[in-house]
């Protein structure tokens, strides 16, 4: 009985350490503060930070590439360190809709190389849901222009 109660007190301790290991800044539900957290996520992205990203992006979190590929929170979480630093990236062309506690935000991810030559330009399409006084990623779809 007693190695179940440690194990239970040792569980709840684990979870409530993982839970307070993000710290959210307080934000607004704004226009302002939905574009702010669209490029606080890319500079997570291109610094390669697996614990911000993990708390920017909600647990039901579901991407869709600019290949078509599905991908789960989970797996992009994964996949962040195989992500290339040979490229800048930068946001453009950035609209939002705010619908209650939901930001629709739309723009065009612009990559370029070395020598700041455009590569790809990447439309997409963010949906964010606001609660407890900051953002969260819910899903995020985005396709190559042509």
């Amino acid at each position: 009985m007693i190695c179940w109660l440690a194990l239970f007190i040792s569980l709840v301790t684990a979870s409530t350490v993982a839970v307070a290991t993000c710290s959210h800044p307080a934000e607004s539900a704004t226009k302002q503060a939905a574009i702010e957290f669209e490029q606080r996520w890319l500079d997570i992205l291109q610094r390669h930070d697996a614990a911000a990203l993990e708390c920017m992006l909600a647990p039901e979190f579901t991407d869709i590439s600019y290949k078509g590929a599905v991908r789960p929170r989970e797996q992009v979480l994964r996949e962040l360190p195989k992500r290339s630093s040979e490229y800048q990236q930068h946001l453009d062309d950035l609209t939002v809709q705010l619908l209650d506690k939901v930001a629709v935000v739309r723009g065009v991810n612009i990559i370029t190389d070395q020598e700041n030559k455009p590569v790809a330009r990447i439309r997409f399409t963010d949906l964010l849901q606001f609660s407890d006084n900051h953002w969260q990623a819910v899903a995020a779809q985005e396709t190559a222009e042509q």
